[in-house]
């Protein structure tokens, strides 16, 4: 397993609320789902700017992203959308909302998206 990976799999299973441990988290998810490269001198430096970077060009189900995340970089690729209007339809379709709870709690409201069932 890789050290972002290690990251982002520690931090769901004790999230921290200090800013440098958000933002090593906001960063590992940028290089996880391909936003980034690892090496990438643009990665984001500030949590503001990683947050942005994310809700702009991420759009993913959380609830499918938690399930496939351990099978790697290219199935998550798969449940990714083209935009927010993609995964609305989605999860409406599907209904498979994951609990609000359980993602503020996880870190993870970065990828939340408003949406009406």
């Amino acid at each position: 397993m890789s050290h972002r990976l290690t990251q982002i799999h520690r931090y769901l299973e004790a999230p921290v609320k200090e800013n440098d441990v958000q933002l090593a988290l906001l960063r590992a998810l940028i290089v996880e789902l391909g936003i980034r490269s690892p090496t990438a001198s643009d990665l984001p430096r500030t949590l503001t700017s990683a947050r942005k970077l994310l809700k702009a060009e991420v759009h993913i189900n959380i609830k499918e992203y938690i399930a496939i995340r351990n099978k790697g970089q290219t199935a998550i690729r798969q449940i990714l959308k083209p935009n927010k209007k993609a995964l609305r339809k989605d999860i409406q379709k599907k209904g498979n909302r994951a609990s609000l709870k359980w993602v503020k709690n996880h870190g993870l409201q970065v990828l939340l998206i408003t949406c009406f069932v």
